[in-house]
């Protein structure tokens, strides 16, 4: 996941800068407790040096929004030479990367290591953090097997302990490969896939191997036909999944966009979580009208839906509906998107002036309704948590049935102007043939709450 707003970057720099600033005070990296208490145990400058690097590259790469490299270059520099203020920033790489039980456990150490009274904002910090993130972890418990003894099992690669079997191992949400072997060697390897929030149990099967017969050694007779010796069978073992399947490339998009609308905020909240915005907008050129009030849902953090219902538009009351909005998170604040919907309005073609053409009958006045295709761009801001969203959209318009306006104007003995004027641009009016331009442009703001 990544973060490019000014908001998260000023807390991560002031973080990382103090810690990069008591770490070249006197030429030495910023030491933990126990380093104070204890300074034989300090590296060989080499070492030291190099832990600074580390430490620097991981900043960098924190500004930039490049987490999992941060988290790896905090986690480097930390085996070589441990601070709480490392703790704090590995806590949140770890955090904007996906790792959260990784990311609660290094905010605890920062709050059991840190003993600086400045810190205090970055310990609320990281309070908070704890407590946003626990309710989202996923748990399972693995039962042991009632007709095998458990040798070993990892889980992710890592050997577990057996003693956790039975117990609730906090998990990130996601996929979990578990992989077991029993005392008489047979094998048993599971995927499971947990969601955020959770609790789910499994037992540890082991496959047992049909029973197996030798090949005959005793010719066969020589008048009977020679039978094929049934093969040894070898121990059934299930197929071990790749950690990762590999994606397409709009599976790496839309997997990079989810990751982003999950990053976090310096409180912890999720701003993108609030799927559902109710907003009041304002605009010219839009079909709905000059003022509207609308909806929208995120299905997914890269789909949405909307629709508005205003009023002040030439041709009378407008709807639009926007059936794709492709929405790109960029952050915690920022998304763009991409909007492609209809509108119409509720309009009258009012009986013109005009003496009848050819000793024609003037029609009376008639319904028109406008078949308006429309599309956007957006801009979209999240504050407050996430709970006020603003958005500046532009885009163009086109009437999809002008020949049928047209038509009725003249029916109707009203004159078709074909001539161009610039308020044409954001003012359809509804007297003037659209055909001249084709593609008009259009503006909105809104703003609204987000649930």
């Amino acid at each position: 996941m990544r973060a490019h707003m000014l908001t998260v970057h000023s807390r991560i720099r002031f973080g990382l800068v103090v810690l990069f600033r008591v770490s070249t005070a006197h030429g030495q990296p910023a030491e933990s407790p126990t380093a104070v208490s204890n300074p034989a145990t300090s590296p060989p400058a080499e070492t030291a040096e190099a832990a600074r690097i580390l430490f620097r590259e991981g900043a960098q790469r924190a500004e930039e929004g490049r987490w999992l490299e941060a988290r790896d270059r905090f986690r480097r520099a930390l085996a070589v030479r441990p601070s709480a203020l490392l703790h704090y920033n590995h806590a949140l790489a770890s955090q904007n990367s996906g790792y959260l039980v990784e990311a609660v456990d290094q905010y605890r150490l920062f709050l059991r290591l840190d003993a600086d009274p400045t810190n205090s904002a970055r310990r609320d910090h990281a309070t908070r953090a704890i407590t946003t993130i626990e309710p989202v972890l996923a748990r399972l418990i693995l039962e042991p097997s009632t007709e095998h003894t458990v040798q070993s099992v990892s889980l992710d690669g890592r050997e577990l302990p057996l003693a956790l079997l039975g117990a609730e191992i906090p998990l990130d949400p996601g996929e979990h490969f578990v992989d077991a072997i029993s005392a008489d060697g047979l094998q048993s390897s599971q995927v499971i896939l947990l969601q955020e929030s959770q609790r789910a149990t499994r037992t540890l099967r082991f496959v047992t191997p049909p029973s197996t017969v030798p090949p005959s050694t005793v010719p066969p007779d020589a008048g009977a036909p020679a039978v094929s010796p049934s093969p040894v069978a070898s121990p059934i073992v299930a197929p071990r999944r790749p950690p990762t399947a590999p994606l397409s490339t709009i599976g790496r998009i839309r997997r990079a966009l989810e990751d982003n609308a999950r990053e976090v905020d310096p409180t912890g909240a999720r701003p993108w979580e609030r799927t559902f915005v109710i907003f009041a907008q304002a605009g010219t050129g839009h079909t709905a009208g000059i003022l509207a009030l609308g909806a929208r849902w995120a299905a997914r953090p890269w789909y949405e839906v909307e629709a508005n219902l205003g009023a002040g538009h030439p041709f009378g009351p407008g709807v639009a509906f926007f059936p794709v909005v492709l929405r790109a998170p960029w952050s915690y604040q920022f998304a763009s998107s991409l909007l492609v919907g209809i509108g119409t309005n509720f309009t009258e073609i009012q009986r013109g002036t005009s003496p009848p053409v050819g000793g024609s009958t003037c029609q009376p006045t008639g319904p028109f309704t406008p078949m308006w295709l429309i599309f956007g761009i957006g801009n979209e801001f999240r504050i407050m948590h996430g709970a006020v969203a603003a958005r500046i959209t532009v885009g163009v318009r086109h009437l999809v049935n002008n020949q049928e306006l047209v038509h009725g104007i003249q029916s109707r003995c009203g004159e078709v102007r074909t001539s161009f004027e610039p308020r044409d641009l954001l003012y359809d009016t509804p007297n003037w043939d659209h055909s001249v331009v084709p593609l008009l442009p259009w503006f909105a703001f809104d703003a609204g709450y987000a649930l």
